[in-house]
């Protein structure tokens, strides 16, 4: 095609889907990003667009938060398996807990 820009499939990857990281192995993938939102006394994580999701809580006489509502299964639509996002997932909660002072 004449005048069209010719996009290498690596830069297809990135260009249409950074977040999804669903681009072929040897590409650049960029990470998803995952939202983190205080609801209450919850921390939830998602991963929107995806069926990833999980709420912490940190009970009365606790000293660590908990997690409820977690993905059972890996989500076949991303190539991220339900054990990595509930690792980064816990890390992003402890971070947050830690910022609005609920453990130490």
């Amino acid at each position: 095609m004449v005048g069209a820009p010719q996009i290498s499939p690596s830069r297809q990857c990135t260009r249409d889907a950074p977040e999804l990281n669903l681009c072929k192995a040897g590409a650049m993938r960029a990470e998803p990003q995952l939202r983190v939102r205080v609801v209450g006394d919850e921390i939830v994580v998602t991963l929107p667009g995806y069926h990833y999701a999980v709420t912490y809580f940190k009970p009365s006489q606790g000293t660590r938060l908990i997690a409820r509502n977690s993905p059972i299964t890996d989500d076949p639509r991303i190539t991220m398996k339900k054990s990595e996002f509930l690792a980064r997932a816990w890390k992003l909660a402890n971070a947050k807990a830690r910022d609005l002072g609920w453990i130490v």
